[in-house]
């Protein structure tokens, strides 16, 4: 994709003469390129920012603004609100945060994260096997297989939904984690991995966005008119327990040393209005 810069734009012309932007690039082939010079502006991914800083890579870093969770089907399997309850006590969202995401991001027991919201450290991230393994015994005493898919394209969603099924294991269901191109198809399996950015720090405007991009019900969330009610709100939706939060990642970039004025909005994305790029020096 090649974006030039707009002449005739009302706010004035960017920096930039253009922006090419390769899409589809594995990232270690991105690595690589912001390494050889090939790329100004490349991704990081959360398990990978520690090693990153350590090498004294340049770094670009959101706070935790994207969802990693699970999104339930309307199959057999998943359909008892007890199974689903029962999955998201055997998740150790902590430990997911801390081994997997190495320090990075936060566990995700409520829609928003607490810098967002205010509220999520009301909802319970602490994992209980015992209560998972009643739930599950009162659905049945021997569960059918449990299948949650990932978007084969993405390495992150794969070792959380290997986790995920390691810790259901643990509570007496079995999980069966497996790849697809999610981008091309929506999944088959009882749940599928999720990976949703906020688009506003506004609470408000976070969780609606959230709602809108996972079809959930909206209506109470739009018409929240005062915290109170927009905590009101996000917990019904929780309390439904269409969308399981596991953990919130940070938006992260490594950048090239020819790169100036790039900022880091606390909820992700580019403000690249103002960038501009260093041509090499004689």
């Amino acid at each position: 994709i090649v974006l030039a810069a707009n002449e005739n734009y009302w706010a004035g012309r960017p920096f930039l003469d253009r922006v090419e932007i390769v899409c589809s690039r594995a990232l270690k082939d991105q690595a690589l390129d912001l390494q050889l010079n090939r790329a100004d502006v490349v991704e990081v991914p959360p398990d990978q920012l520690r090693r990153a800083a350590q090498d004294n890579q340049r770094l670009a870093t959101s706070s935790p603004a994207q969802m990693i969770g699970l999104v339930f089907s309307d199959s057999k399997n998943s359909r008892d609100v007890r199974i689903r309850q029962a999955l998201s006590l055997a998740i150790d969202r902590t430990a997911i945060r801390n081994t997997l995401l190495q320090g990075q991001g936060e566990p995700a027991g409520d829609l928003l994260p607490q810098w967002c919201s205010g509220y999520a450290f009301l909802a319970p991230v602490a994992v209980d096997l015992l209560r998972a393994r009643q739930l599950i015994t009162e659905v049945s005493a021997q569960p059918p297989p449990f299948t949650l898919a990932y978007d084969w394209a993405d390495p992150l969603a794969r070792v959380v939904a290997e986790r995920i099924a390691v810790n259901a294991h643990d509570a007496g269901l079995n999980v069966q984690a497996y790849g697809e191109n999610l981008s091309g198809r929506t999944a088959n399996a009882d749940a599928r991995i999720v990976r949703v950015p906020l688009l506003s720090s506004d609470p408000a405007a976070a969780l609606a966005s959230l709602a809108h991009a996972l079809s959930l019900d909206v209506q109470k969330i739009e018409a929240a008119a005062t915290p109170e009610d927009l905590l009101a709100a996000g917990r019904a939706a929780r309390q439904a327990l269409a969308l399981l939060p596991v953990v919130y990642v940070p938006e992260s970039y490594g950048l090239s040393a020819r790169v100036r004025n790039w900022s880091e909005p606390r909820e992700g994305g580019w403000l690249a209005a103002d960038v501009w790029v260093e041509t090499q020096r004689p």
